[in-house]
């Protein structure tokens, strides 16, 4: 289901595994539908994005990373050092998040998913937004 090439793919796979191993591990199965929404959200973004969202790697490296510097560096002075550290991972993981190019069909799609999950509103009443704004700063 992870590796499914759509949502709807994925769903479908989902659907067969609950159906086959629903009655013989009621409690496996209950878990897995509870959280199979948030395990195929990474399904509805642009296939190249996938393998840097579907699993949580890139922040566990960071995590590593951060610890075996720590063990080399002397401890942590105080609290503005180890937020040079953190910064210094976010700061990587931003550059490499950078090399990820985006077509426009990509962006489009990304457009969609961020109307639907409510994050923009839609297109006619950011229009109206800055249409009002305008004529505030006329007045």
């Amino acid at each position: 289901m992870r590796d499914a090439p759509t949502l709807e793919a994925g769903e479908a796979q989902a659907a067969s595994l609950i159906g086959s191993f629903g009655e013989t591990y009621p409690a496996a199965v209950k878990s897995f539908a509870d959280d199979l929404e948030a395990s195929l959200a990474h399904l509805k973004l642009p296939v190249r994005h996938r393998i840097n969202i579907r699993t949580t790697n890139l922040l566990e490296r960071s995590f590593v990373e951060e610890r075996r510097r720590t063990k080399v560096i002397p401890p942590l002075m105080d609290e503005k050092s180890a937020m040079k550290l953190v910064f210094a991972t976010l700061i990587r993981v931003s550059e490499r998040w950078s090399r990820v190019s985006i077509s426009e069909l990509e962006r489009k799609r990304l457009e969609l998913l961020r109307r639907e999950l409510g994050i923009d509103p839609p297109p006619d009443q950011q229009r109206r937004k800055s249409r009002a704004q305008g004529q505030e700063g006329v007045a």
